[in-house]
């Protein structure tokens, strides 16, 4: 037995032993036996700390393996070789099932280890931890049983090395710089979600307020790390697959952006809940099922033999029903199996868990004993209903886009998803543009402004049949722009860096949003696109404002095509491309050649060539004119950038400065407290003589 499988199984006993003792502790404080109130939690938290220690041990070995070659291991012979260049040796711990299934487990095993160490210095209610720490060993636990299933350090049978000596080696696809840095970021994103689950969870028992004091840093570490996920590997197809584009919505794209969805709805929900304790049902929902649908992205990624994707580990058979597919897949691989139970089982613990608490609080969250009137304008634009509104969008658009993945089992079709998944963003757009403007504009003016850019909007899909999605977007899309903007300058405190950069980190975010809707209907609904074929010094072809001429290429037997291309624009030569095609691995991969104007991309794909000897005589090629493309890519930095400020503020802050925050809170609200009691007691008084 390998050393690495029983680090593993080290792993697992501490796990268990770490949940285990933390749920005798949680019995004997229910019980009142305080015997073991102070060893039982010390225990629980050594033993989750050296899972830690073990989980890190395995990882590095794997590490280690990959980057000596250690062809004695079948997960190393599968996805790497011994003449493979050294930064893809270490990307290949991530190319298979159970290499990211073990850095996953690292990533879950790290977010409690740092708390746990906080905790040491500044406990926390012992509750909450201790049932946050036993809902993280369960789903640590939970994972490495499935990956010692997996067998990860399985020694390689003879026969495999002696047809390959070498290794199998990196699927070509997989064979970029992009392929370093794009699995380890969205690893750390679910990774720092299962804190998010644990702590959501936790408090709908025990009823601990301090439950988004825990989860809050890393739903908002999960969400950067996310979106540069989605971002990176947007821009891995838009440069490297040739898909033709940074987004087609396939299955394992639209189920990485679900989480991303609810993600970002918890992000509002778990606010309104730290500063007016809002939404205490809402915001611990959405931190179990934004976990929920990563669990979801991960069965619809390796479940690939279900969707008809180009993306998923396997190929669908279109002609087997959908309903055959799944339980051919579900029995043949039972960690696949053990993904769907545990999505099922947390979604059913999870409705249980709310259905408790709901019944505890025994009343709703809304305010619904207020006597004071309003128009209906006060009613609809307030931070509280607009807060509302907003979650709600996030909701249903998860829920729509998940249905149309699921009935899309057989083949996607793009501008489903396009037109009806536009609807929602648009009305967030709307939704975003009051939240933004109305305290600074007022309700009414706000208003009268969003009127007047539906009525823009609608002449101008009228007048746009072929782009309507343009002409009813923009006109929203550019008072959002401004409103962000004004947003953002309103938000700067001359006095103070710190308070400006807190205050317009989320309206930078909100700007990325509107920035990154632009670039995606632009570069969708305004793309102009031809297949042609060039000759060599021949004329030529004309693709919408620009013109492309093939002046040179270049063919080698079983390495590579390349074909040098012209790209004109009245007359004048503006860029030169390279498309062409590379022999990697016993395939040819096509190489995307992507040329940036000022505000436009000529995408150009190789198809095919003839060639005479070396030289290329002719090729076939996919021409693409994407407007704003720099604006979407511009929007993504932004997204990142604002969530960064907000973190360096928050990891910023003293000790000193917010323990003094906090007692400032809490004397601000015991006076109001004292202040309630004593206009009570008045009242008293005066009914006592009245009668």
């Amino acid at each position: 037995m390998d050393i690495g499988t029983v680090l593993l199984y080290i792993s697992l006993i501490l796990a268990i032993l770490a949940g285990a003792l933390a749920i005798i502790d949680l019995i004997f404080n229910k019980k009142g036996i305080s015997r073991f109130s102070e060893e039982l939690p010390l225990y629980a938290k050594l033993a989750s700390i050296f899972l830690f220690v073990m989980v890190t041990g395995a990882l590095l070995l794997l590490y280690v393996y990959f980057i000596t070659s250690n062809m004695n291991i079948k997960y190393v012979w599968e996805y790497s070789s011994k003449s493979l260049p050294m930064e893809y040796k270490i990307s290949g711990v991530l190319a298979g099932m159970a290499g990211s299934l073990l850095f996953w487990i690292w990533c879950m095993a790290f977010s409690w280890f740092v708390e746990e160490i906080k905790d040491f210095r500044r406990p926390k209610n012992g509750i909450l931890m201790g049932l946050t720490r036993a809902t993280m060993m369960i789903i640590i636990s939970i994972f490495l049983y499935f990956l010692i299933i997996r067998d990860l350090f399985e020694e390689t049978p003879q026969n495999y090395i002696n047809a390959m000596p070498e290794g199998q080696s990196l699927n070509p696809l997989l064979q970029t710089p992009l392929m370093i840095v794009h699995p380890p970021i969205v690893f750390l994103a679910y990774g720092f979600m299962v804190i998010c689950l644990a702590s959501a969870m936790a408090y709908l028992i025990c009823n601990d307020k301090n439950w988004v004091k825990l989860s809050m840093p890393w739903s908002r570490w999960a969400w950067l790390f996310l979106t540069l996920g989605i971002g990176i590997g947007g821009l891995w197809a838009y440069v490297v697959l040739g898909w033709g584009g940074y987004w087609a919505w396939d299955p394992v794209e639209t189920s990485s952006f679900l989480p991303w969805l609810l993600l970002t709805a918890l992000l509002h929900a778990q606010l309104m809940f730290k500063r007016k304790g809002d939404y205490r049902l809402a915001a611990p929902a959405l931190g179990i099922f934004t976990f929920v649908m990563v669990i979801f992205a991960t069965f619809t990624t390796r479940a690939g033999g279900i969707w008809l994707s180009v993306h998923a580990f396997g190929e669908a058979d279109v002609n087997v029903s959908a309903y055959d597919r799944f339980v051919d897949v579900v029995t043949s691989d039972n960690i696949i199996l053990g993904y769907f139970i545990l999505m099922i089982g947390l979604t059913i613990i999870g409705i249980i868990l709310l259905l408790f608490a709901l019944m505890r609080i025994g009343e709703s969250e809304e305010d619904s004993n207020s006597e004071s009137k309003r128009n209906i304008l006060e009613d609809i634009i307030n931070d509280k209903s607009l807060m509302f509104i907003t979650l709600i969008l996030f909701t249903i658009t998860t829920i729509v886009t998940l249905l149309l993945l699921i009935m899309a089992i057989n083949g996607v079709d793009r501008m489903q998803f396009d037109t009806k998944v536009g609807i929602f963003a648009i009305i967030g757009i709307i939704v975003l543009v009051f939240c933004l403007a109305w305290k600074y504009l007022g309700r009414r003016t706000t208003s009268y402004s969003v009127l007047l850019a539906g009525v823009v909007s609608l002449v101008l899909g009228i007048a746009m049949p072929d782009q309507w999605m343009v002409g009813v977007t923009f006109p929203f899309l550019a008072l959002a722009v401004v409103a962000s903007i004004y947003k953002i300058i309103k938000s700067i405190n001359p006095k103070s860096l710190r308070a400006s950069i807190n205050k317009t980190a989320p309206h930078i975010v909100h700007l990325g949003v509107v920035f990154i809707i632009i670039g995606f209907v632009g570069s969708n609904f305004l793309v102009t696109e031809k297949d042609i074929t060039l000759v060599r010094n021949g004329q030529a072809e004309k693709v919408g404002d620009y013109e492309f001429k093939m002046v040179d290429g270049r063919y080698s037997a079983g390495d590579h095509f390349y074909v040098t291309i012209e790209i004109l624009r009245d007359g004048n030569v503006v860029a030169t491309s390279e498309p062409g095609a590379i022999y990697l691995e016993d395939q040819w991969r096509n190489e995307i050649a992507v040329s940036a104007m000022p505000t436009e991309d000529v995408y150009i794909i190789f198809v095919d060539a003839d060639a005479e000897g070396s030289t290329v005589t002719n090729a076939n090629l996919q021409v693409k004119i994407l407007p704003l493309m720099n604006v979407l890519w511009l929007g993504m930095w932004l997204l990142a950038i604002g969530i960064l400020m907000r973190l360096i503020v928050e990891l910023s802050r003293s000790k000193k400065k917010t323990e003094k925050r906090v007692e400032i809170r809490a004397k601000t609200r015991s006076e109001m407290q004292k202040t309630q009691e004593y206009y009570e007691s008045l009242i008293e008084k005066e009914l006592e003589e009245m009668k």
